[in-house]
């Protein structure tokens, strides 16, 4: 009998339950079409829009977007990014809200999301599809639809102030871009600025790369003087080799986190760079070659004084040494004459099956040979390694090299010809006219090298092995 009551029992709630739910929910497109209309009334209601500190992976700094959003399906979207001819992305494109697990908000046409999207191919980590979460006071939540795995960003709408998008400067961005090394090339390579900070009261010099599509700063090191001469003159040095993410604000690099450096029992914290009164100024980094620098002059900055931000070929310290025992080594591919095209149809030429450029530096290549050498590493058809290299010596100042080749070189095949011999010293002489290289670490790591020629501005890069 308590069995058969049991059974009634749950049989009636079970009943109840399916009749009421049935009879109480509206449509399924009813419903869909009202969290559309949740969401596109939450995202019109800010006066002036909504302010986002976004940051498309857990390694890139802070990019500044500003979304104002209508009712009629189109989105004005501002940024602190880069645009053609100097202007920062600031677009007016459609948007639309859909409902399929989650309620989407899909950006549809190309603005600053999808340019983030789209750098390193793809695989920078930017987003245009998000997936709403809730609303949080007055914040609205969302997270990447197309992020998989534990770095899935999450985005935080913030309604943005009647001014806010002053703070969006063109020209701190485009004048600390016009730093670069050089224009971005067609490999995935980032791009970077390598820059000193100088220091007036106690002359000393800081130096950097900032990378601007990463938003990453890297502190190499710090020295006594301002020029290259009285860097190497003074010989006083201290290596920093410190990282940080960034965003600009107000004419200001804001670094994520603060950089401590010292030298000479002077300490100093970083937490801020302004960018103030911009200059141009040249510079001879070879004989009869003159490089344009660009620049910044800001007065009492806080902890450090009066200061200059400075373009600069040359930098205080460099991971890449002589004498390291190290070797670095590349496709032939990523070599680039003056015009940025690649120098391997050249190098082809002369060894058609040229698969390394390699760079030794005191190498222990067997136990009567050490290699200070420059040059090629070809595969035969058996799969052999052969080398076809040049020797030379190095004189080093912080990420400058001053290489002379020797005359001596370091071949293995036994049936090299003239021609190749010929060849070898005409591809090294022409990457190295002149005898100057600067080496420059790759921001957020030590293990790629771009290499530039201010005598002929060729250039290319090493990846350490």
């Amino acid at each position: 009998m308590k069995n058969w009551i049991f059974f009634g029992i749950v049989t009636s709630l079970m009943l109840g339950c399916g009749v009421d739910d049935s009879a109480e929910l509206p449509p399924v497109e009813v419903r869909e079409q009202e969290a559309i209309d949740n969401l596109r009334s939450l995202l019109v209601a800010p006066e002036n829009g909504w302010s986002i500190d976004y940051r498309p992976n857990v390694n890139s700094g802070s990019f500044a977007i500003l979304l104002n959003f209508n009712a009629d399906g189109t989105v004005r979207v501002q940024s602190d990014i880069n645009a053609i001819n100097g202007q920062l992305r600031d677009q007016t494109i459609t948007y639309r809200i859909d409902v399929a697990q989650n309620v989407e908000l899909i950006l549809e046409t190309y603005t600053a999301f999808h340019y983030l999207f789209e750098l390193d191919r793809a695989t920078f980590g930017g987003e245009f599809e998000f997936l709403f979460l809730e609303a949080q006071e007055s914040n609205l939540l969302f997270e990447s639809k197309s992020d998989i795995g534990v770095d899935v960003t999450l985005l935080t709408f913030v309604p943005a102030t009647a001014d806010q998008s002053n703070g969006l400067s063109a020209e701190a961005f485009t004048q600390l871009g016009s730093g670069r090394l050089n224009e971005p090339l067609a490999t995935d390579v980032d791009d970077f600025s390598p820059y000193n900070l100088y220091i007036e009261a106690n002359d000393h010099t800081l130096s950097t790369t900032i990378n601007l599509d990463q938003r990453v700063i890297r502190f190499h090191g710090i020295a006594q003087g301002q020029t290259m001469t009285q860097i190497e003159t003074n010989g006083v040095r201290a290596s920093i080799g410190r990282e940080t993410r960034f965003g600009i604000a107000n004419n200001t690099i804001v670094l994520d986190q603060t950089i401590s450096a010292g030298l000479g029992g002077i300490n100093y914290t970083i937490s801020e760079i302004p960018l103030q009164n911009f200059g141009e100024t040249t510079e001879v980094f070879c004989a009869g070659q003159n490089e344009m620098l660009t620049g910044f002059n800001s007065d009492g900055v806080t902890g450090l004084g009066d200061i200059t931000l400075t373009s600069s070929l040359f930098q205080t310290h460099s991971t890449f040494r002589p004498g390291s025992g190290e070797v670095h080594a590349i496709n032939p591919f990523f070599l680039f004459d003056e015009n940025d095209s690649t120098l391997l149809q050249d190098i082809e030429g002369v060894f058609p099956d040229a698969a390394f450029f390699v760079w030794y530096n005191e190498f222990q290549f067997s136990q009567d040979s050490v290699l200070n050498s420059i040059g090629f590493v070809t595969v035969d058809e058996l799969n052999n390694l052969l080398f076809y290299l040049r020797e030379f010596t190095a004189v080093k100042n912080g990420n400058h090299f001053i290489l002379t080749f020797n005359g001596e070189n370091d071949i293995t095949d036994r049936n090299v010809t003239p021609e190749q011999i010929a060849g070898l010293e005409q591809l090294t002489n022409e990457i190295f006219s002149g005898g100057e290289v600067y080496l420059f670490e790759i921001s957020s790591t030590d293990e790629i090298y771009e290499f530039y020629n201010p005598c002929n501005k060729y250039k290319g890069y090493v990846i350490r092995q």
